[in-house]
């Protein structure tokens, strides 16, 4: 895996595919579709969200490092202990950002993954029967979803966007 290359072609938006932040930023500029309310890291998020919502990491990856994983806080004692944890680690706050609390129902997740590409698209949609851990787990079981052409549409519009080519998934 330390050997894996991607080559993104030279006009993909590859920024706004690896940092979660500006993905919404693109997708809400845009008016491509609705985001969650998202907040950057150096924000207050109780003045924004109140006493519960999500503490997210802007990359999944950096380099061959695995981030921190979506965090539902709930009170500032429990954001306290996170960003302890996170900073202990040598993260600031330009890594992560805040989120406004979105439905943990696993049925209420679903994804678009496939291929784009201009002259060729397969995409498949489905959602989470079983997640773990239940919060904000990965879905350990999925169900083929029967298409919905409003969300075909809309990945669409954002692979299009991203100028992406290739396999991808969207949640």
């Amino acid at each position: 895996l330390a050997k894996a290359r991607f080559f993104p072609g030279p006009d993909c938006r590859i920024r706004q595919i690896l940092d979660k932040f500006e993905f919404y930023r693109l997708v809400e500029r845009e008016g491509l579709a609705s985001v969650p309310q998202t907040i950057p890291g150096n924000a207050d998020p109780f003045a924004v969200f109140g006493e519960t919502f999500f503490l997210r990491f802007k990359r999944s990856w950096v380099g061959m490092q695995c981030m921190p994983r979506i965090q539902l806080i709930q009170g500032r004692a429990q954001l306290a202990s996170a960003l302890e944890y996170c900073r202990s680690r040598g993260f600031t706050g330009t890594d992560w950002c805040y989120q406004e609390r979105l439905s943990s129902n696993p049925a209420d997740n679903v994804s678009v993954g496939g291929w784009h590409a201009p002259a060729e698209a397969f995409y498949l949609t489905c959602r989470k029967v079983l997640q773990y851990p239940p919060i904000n787990g990965y879905g350990d079981v999925c169900e083929v979803t029967p298409d919905n052409a409003e969300l075909l549409r809309t990945t669409q519009a954002i692979l299009n966007a991203l100028r992406f080519r290739g396999p991808f998934e969207l949640e």
